[in-house]
């Protein structure tokens, strides 16, 4: 369509497309502006761009990694079974010089009953998980900054991220409902100690990490895993998607010729209740035609490779966390392997997890209570661990037939006292003979009371 203007004269015109072309051109400029002020430049930092590229299904941030957790059982399994055998370890003081163990003290105490929110078991449990998913955990202690905390309440990596200067962290920012706020650096000797205030210090752990010197955030064990647990949380919505909504066509019903329209679809109805629906897995499709024929479609190679997919990807996390195939695959379970797993599961995960967690509470907690961490370690009562106590027993047993420590060395290593007075007339610092229970010194004795031999009588030819 042509646009009519009343233009009498050339000047007018001229002017007229002048204004015309004045108005366009500010028009592509307001245009412009507004889109420019509509766009941002972004300085992404590492969590936002590894969410843009990768999407949420991956484990660079902590909060990536504790959405993975979330979303598969081929992570929470093992996180779960080594996170549970943690909490429940009995935590005791070991005296390193004097080889005794220590069940009673004000430290063991406060782990029992953590905070009021927090019994032992959970405090633990929420250490470990932390720590298995993200390679960090951390906690607030309460109270007077150089006396028994008050409190130790957990934090989780999600919401705690350290302020850098100089490579490392000059304080930390906790967010959250509870102990949020800004944590500051403090010199104190040969310790780095963050506070809030005069009554709240915040502790972390970190593994390690490829980034940097690794004092700012640790690595989880889950981004070398993290491709393999995607393809297996994808693999599961997509088998889910197919079994809810039929994105894919299982089972066609088929018509050779034409039939009515009203026929049709009392048929199609009849046929879609019969055998549609999640519970038979996939959707059918119904044509027309008079003739019927049934093809099987859902069923192809590829459905066997997700199986296939599938355990590679619990196998990969599996053996990340040091978990024994046998206790997840049924084909590796034999009656043989099935205890020796068992064991392997504490010798290889539970157990070196301990030994982690249990020296960073005590580092952190061990200064508040006088004691020296060089001195005093805080380790795992494994005479209580049902799984444990018969191999405690049968190493007790080959340590008595080599018959080199006396009794009392062998109950210290059992977590045991000194014996009270005189058991067969002899104290608990004697060694004994392994075949007659008596002590050495009492074989010593009655071989020199023994008559001395005499002497051989004289050869006659002599």
């Amino acid at each position: 369509m042509r646009l009519q203007f009343p233009w009498e004269t050339r000047a007018q015109y001229e002017h007229g497309t002048a204004y015309i072309s004045a108005v366009a051109e500010n028009s592509a400029r307001d245009t412009t502006e507004r889109e420019l002020k509509s766009s941002l430049t972004l300085g992404l930092s590492d969590e936002l761009g590894s969410f843009l590229i990768a999407g949420a299904l991956n484990a660079k941030t902590p909060s990536a990694a504790l959405n993975l957790y979330d979303k598969s059982t081929t992570v929470t399994v093992p996180i779960n079974w080594i996170a549970e055998l943690f909490a429940q370890m009995e935590p005791v003081l070991w005296d390193v010089r004097a080889k005794e163990m220590t069940t009673d003290h004000p430290l063991l105490a406060k782990l029992r009953e953590p905070s009021p929110y927090y019994s032992r078991v959970s405090f633990f449990e929420k250490l470990a998980k932390d720590f298995l998913i993200t390679g960090e955990t951390g906690l607030v202690a309460t109270g007077s900054t150089n006396a028994p905390p008050a409190e130790l309440q957990p934090v989780s990596p999600a919401e705690y991220s350290p302020n850098e200067e100089n490579g490392v962290p000059r304080s930390f920012t906790v967010t959250g409902a509870t102990m949020a706020g800004e944590y500051v650096r403090e010199r104190d000797g040969n310790r780095v100690r963050y506070f809030r205030d005069p009554l709240s210090e915040l502790a972390t752990l970190r593994g390690y990490s490829t980034k940097g010197n690794g004092l700012l955030r640790a690595d989880s064990p889950l981004l070398a895993a993290a491709h393999a647990v995607r393809q297996h949380v994808l693999g599961g919505e997509h088998n889910v998607s197919i079994l809810e909504k039929g994105g894919r066509i299982s089972l066609l019903f088929h018509f050779a010729e034409d039939i009515r329209d009203k026929e049709f679809t009392e048929i199609k109805k009849r046929i879609r209740a019969a055998y549609g629906g999640p519970t038979h897995a996939g959707e059918i499709a119904v044509t027309t035609g008079k003739n019927l024929d049934i093809k099987e479609l859902g069923v192809n190679p590829k459905d066997m490779d997700f199986k296939n997919l599938s355990e590679m990807a619990r196998a990969e996390v599996l053996l990340q966390y040091r978990m024994p195939l046998a206790l997840a695959f049924l084909e590796a379970t034999t009656l043989d392997n099935y205890g020796l797993a068992k064991l392997s599961v504490y010798d290889d995960a539970a157990l070196p997890l301990a030994t982690r967690l249990f020296g960073f509470l005590a580092c952190f907690l061990m200064p508040r209570y006088g004691l020296d961490p060089q001195v005093v370690e805080l380790r795992p009562n494994l005479e209580v661990i049902p799984a444990l106590v018969e191999r405690v027993l049968s190493n007790l047993e080959r340590r008595r037939k080599v018959n080199i420590e006396t009794d009392d060395e062998l109950r210290r290593a059992a977590g045991l006292g000194k014996y009270e007075g005189v058991v067969d007339g002899q104290p608990g610092s004697s060694i004994r003979d392994t075949a007659a229970r008596v002590t050495l010194e009492e074989i010593t004795e009655e071989e020199d009371t023994l008559p001395p031999v005499p002497p051989p009588p004289p050869d006659p030819d002599d």
